[in-house]
């Protein structure tokens, strides 16, 4: 596993603190198995370029000490990403149960705070979905700047026999996600289902003298 340790504030109490954890990079293939365990959607997208595991300080930092992951990547449609105007998204962020309150957003400001280090990415898109109960509280605790909700577009969600099917997956197996296709196929096991807007949240990278991102063995998200 790449190891990078990310630099953390002092530890303030006795008690289980979030300060008290390690945030690491890691390749995709580390987090792959804890994504699709922990995430709603049951999916972890291969092609995100930043990945970084959540520890427990003074564990052994292997697979089955982690309890947060955060992957940063190319947006989802090159038209949201010219319409934000955004270098990369957060496209997936779970964490365990267990982990103490305000995890989540202590644990994506150290994950900036490594990119904003080792990166020239400047805005960071994520999105937060109200049908999963989501309003994106997380994000504002981090200091991303609400933008209101999506314009570029919301795709239908199927579910066939009851279960959730994402339009790529929907690609990779049927060969489309068209819904007029699905329905022929499918008929009455097909379920369609209209999806709302997700909220858009946006945080700016502030830097005092841009210079030239460090070579981290990463690419550049920018580049993608």
């Amino acid at each position: 596993m790449k190891k990078r340790h990310i630099p953390k504030a002092p530890k303030r109490s006795k008690t289980y603190h979030p300060l008290e954890y390690t945030v690491l990079e890691v390749e995709t293939e580390t987090i792959k198995d804890f994504v699709i365990d922990n995430h709603y959607s049951g999916i972890c997208p291969m092609n995100c370029n930043i990945n970084f595991a959540l520890f427990k300080d003074n564990s052994s930092y292997s697979q089955d000490d982690i309890i947060g992951v955060a992957q940063f990547g190319p947006c989802v449609g090159r038209e949201q990403q010219q319409f934000y105007s955004v270098d990369t998204e957060l496209r997936r962020l779970c964490l365990l149960n267990a982990a103490p309150r305000n995890s989540e957003s202590r644990f994506i400001s150290l994950c900036i705070k490594w990119i904003k280090k080792h990166t020239d990415i400047e805005h960071i898109l994520s999105l937060a979905d109200p049908m999963q109960g989501h309003a994106g509280t997380i994000y504002k605790a981090a200091n991303f700047k609400y933008r209101g909700t999506q314009s570029t577009g919301c795709p239908p969600m199927f579910f066939i026999d009851g279960k959730h099917i994402h339009n790529r997956t929907c690609n990779e197996r049927f060969g489309t996600s068209s819904r007029y296709a699905l329905k022929e196929r499918f008929r009455e096991r097909l379920e369609i289902v209209t999806s709302i807007p997700k909220h858009v949240y946006i945080y700016t990278i502030k830097r005092k003298h841009k210079k030239k991102p460090e070579n981290t063995g990463c690419r550049n998200a920018n580049n993608t």
